[in-house]
């Protein structure tokens, strides 16, 4: 049998700390990867159900529950390459590496190093979180 639990507030142990539910409910992250592309292969996830290599440094994450509309953002990260460079997925369009667009399904990404022999490089360990709402 199936049950609820319904509260407004949640609380430690001790009864301090409290938080809103909605701030759990609206605040967390709806899905998250960490995907090697050398392989390619997700690592670790929540609701991420594979990745799509497209090319170096380039792929997309696809979630296994859509976001409710294609406007939901990823915060990304990367492991440094060296100490004079840095490794970031993009998803931006500055004119240079274009733009790939997102849906409620797809996270597009391109890993770029920058520094020298600057490009596009398959990450062994790059990492998003999608904020927002599920459909």
């Amino acid at each position: 049998m199936a049950s609820e639990l319904r509260v407004n507030t949640l609380k430690d142990a001790s009864g301090n700390n409290s938080v809103a539910i909605s701030t759990v409910t609206g605040g967390t992250p709806k899905a998250y990867a960490y995907w090697n592309q050398e392989t390619p292969a997700i690592v670790d996830s929540l609701n991420a159900s594979s990745i799509t290599d497209t090319a170096t440094g380039k792929g997309a994450i696809n979630w296994s529950s859509a976001m409710s509309s294609a406007s939901y953002m990823c915060t990304t990260g990367s492991p440094s390459v060296s100490s004079s460079a840095t490794y970031t997925p993009v998803t931006i369009d500055d004119g240079i590496y274009g733009y790939q667009t997102k849906s409620t399904t797809v996270w597009p990404f391109r890993d770029l190093y920058t520094g020298a022999g600057s490009g596009f490089f398959d990450s062994k360990g790059s990492i998003c979180a999608a904020m927002g709402d599920l459909a």
